[in-house]
């Protein structure tokens, strides 16, 4: 993460925002700004490439925790539903898709439902973009493409610092756009 000058900012002003991204990445991930909690600074983060992308198939998981110790608390994303290819359609797709946010300690596992799609087809998959800690409370954050089309955005900011009680990450702050991203 690094502060950046915000939009319309002038020189002179100290940066306003920030730019996450990922090392062997050219492009940024994402710009935040106006939180306390976000500041400029490395980051712990899994390693987010499962084998087919960003976009996890019904019984695919991905991994992140963040410490590798005996006692950690594992956490895991863990897509479920039902892959299906509609009549007359040379594409596959599926019903009743979620990506489900898992905590495993010693002696409690809790889950929350990040994004539930009752139908979905394979142009609107929804994508991890980012998830480590990005608050630096040691517990995961994620940044997800909840996108409901080709031509429309929906980025949702998960953090674990804005999670009410029994969730394990609340809704930050969210971007949408209609037309070509």
């Amino acid at each position: 993460v690094k502060a950046i000058p915000a939009m319309y900012q002038s020189a002179q002003e100290k940066p306003s925002g920030l730019s996450i991204a990922v090392p062997d990445d050219c492009d940024f991930i994402a710009i935040l700004r106006g939180s306390p909690l976000l500041r400029a600074g490395p980051l712990q983060s899994p390693r987010v490439t499962p084998r087919n992308g960003s976009f996890l198939y019904p019984g695919e998981k991905m991994n992140l925790t963040l410490d590798s110790g005996r006692e950690a608390v594992h956490f895991e994303v863990r897509a479920i539903g039902t892959a299906i290819i509609p009549e007359g359609s040379p594409t596959i797709g599926f019903h009743n898709y979620a990506l489900i946010l898992i905590e495993n300690a010693l002696k409690n596992t809790r889950r929350q439902t990040l994004v539930s799609v009752a139908e979905l087809n394979i142009f609107e998959k929804p994508e991890i973009l980012w998830a480590g800690d990005l608050d630096r409370d040691g517990k995961p954050d994620i940044i997800l493409d909840r996108t409901k089309g080709e031509s429309q955005a929906d980025i949702a900011l998960f953090l674990s610092s804005s999670a009410a009680e029994g969730e394990l990450v609340g809704l930050a702050a969210e971007w949408m756009s209609l037309g070509p991203c």
